[in-house]
């Protein structure tokens, strides 16, 4: 029989890597804020991470019902249409309008998705160095 001292690690664990994963969508939207051509010749989209939560096998024994983390399920693209820029001397634009498409992405947008990932992490962190300290004191007081 093993014990386990820290139970919310694997939760918590999935949760940092999950955390993550987004801070990485977020700085590739980021990343590609000017870019004006993309995959398949089109204009870059906006990526959005879509989370899942992950439950335990039920077969696994009688604690094994119930949540065991989250991850994310897919990475898609937002639905939103291309900005239109009026740029007639950008080698992408349209030659009789002028009219460039730009991605779909808003900067001021990214930048509180990134410090909401940002606080999620460290909430997470934070539940990591708790338990940590818990099953430290736990075995403190089984050596006593």
């Amino acid at each position: 029989m093993s014990l386990n001292l820290i139970p919310g690690a694997d939760i918590t664990s999935s949760a940092l890597t999950a955390e993550r994963m987004r801070m990485e969508v977020i700085a590739n939207n980021i990343a590609n804020v000017n870019s004006t051509s993309g995959d398949g010749g089109g204009v870059y989209q906006r990526r959005v991470p879509i989370f899942d939560a992950v439950f335990k096998d039920a077969l696994g024994g009688p604690q094994a019902d119930g949540l065991a983390g989250v991850k994310i399920e897919e990475i898609a693209l937002d639905g939103r249409d291309p900005l239109m820029v009026y740029a007639p001397y950008h080698p992408h634009a349209d030659k009789t309008t002028g009219m460039l498409m730009t991605p779909n992405i808003s900067p001021m947008e990214e930048m509180v998705d990134m410090i909401t990932a940002t606080r999620a992490y460290e909430a997470n962190l934070s539940v990591v160095k708790q338990s940590k300290g818990m099953a430290e004191r736990t075995i403190t007081m089984f050596k006593n």
